[in-house]
This record gives structure tokens, sequence and C-alpha cells, in this order.
């Protein structure tokens, strides 16, 4: 699944590879995702986001996230990246 754009609605993606290779911008969103690959801009604010599995930024990509946003790992992950 690929997303460009501003989303306030839930997302929900509960199987395969979400990848974003433009600009994903969440405001005051929901969202459920599996495997993530991230090599645009992901930008959140505030949102609150369950990873089931992993979320990969490649070289290109970046994370932006803002006060009040939560992002929750449920997949038994021991270390977590700094964003």
């Amino acid at each position: 699944m690929t997303l460009s754009g501003v989303y306030s609605s839930p997302i929900y993606n509960t199987g395969g590879t979400f990848t974003n290779a433009g600009t994903l911008n969440l405001v005051s969103s929901i969202g459920t995702f599996n495997t993530v690959v991230n090599s645009g801009a992901w930008i959140t604010d505030p949102t609150t986001l369950i990873f089931t599995n992993t979320f990969t930024v490649t070289p290109s990509g970046y994370v932006s996230m803002a006060a009040g946003d939560l992002y929750v790992f449920t997949n038994g992950a021991t270390t977590a990246g700094s964003f």
C-alpha cells in the first residue's frame, strides 16, 4: 500500500508492506500498520500509530513527530530508533 498526501481519518494496513516514497502527512489521525518502509517524508501531528511489525526508514527518508504523537510498537522489539 502506498499513500501520499494529508490524512485525518483512520488508516489500517493489517497485512503486507506499507511503502511511503513521497510525503505522508497524518494530522489528528489513528493508524495501524504491519510492515512499513519509509523512503520519503513521514510527518505526524498529533497522531496515534500502532506498528505490528517493522518500521524501516531508508537513507532518503525521515520522520517528523510533534507533541501529542504516540507511536506504539507491538512487535516485541527490544531496541528503538531515535526520531
